[in-house]
């Protein structure tokens, strides 16, 4: 979940709590983004690399796989989160 820090100067209760009251009704309305869930391979063409490489990589714990069944699947937002740790040890 998205966190956002509000400072609030000089305001009164009523307001104050209206805030609150807004920011949880857009909390629990706001619509959740659906997980796209993806195979193997679509997981190699998406990195570019061989499905070898993708099984190398979730044994190291580079990426997490999910078991359905006999198949993994891998999450895309953890893909991408995956890629701006890498990116990120690259660059310090």
């Amino acid at each position: 979940m998205n966190q956002q820090t509000l400072q609030f100067v000089q305001i009164n209760p009523e307001d104050f709590k209206s805030e609150i009251v807004n920011s949880i009704l857009q909390a629990i309305t706001k619509p959740k983004e659906e997980e796209i869930l993806l195979t193997q391979q679509e997981v190699a063409n998406f990195y570019k690399v061989s499905k070898a490489t993708v099984i190398k990589w979730q044994r190291e714990g580079k990426i997490k796989a999910y078991a359905i069944d006999n198949e993994r699947r891998y999450k895309k937002s953890e893909l991408i989160d995956a890629l701006v740790q890498i990116k990120s040890k690259t660059t310090d």
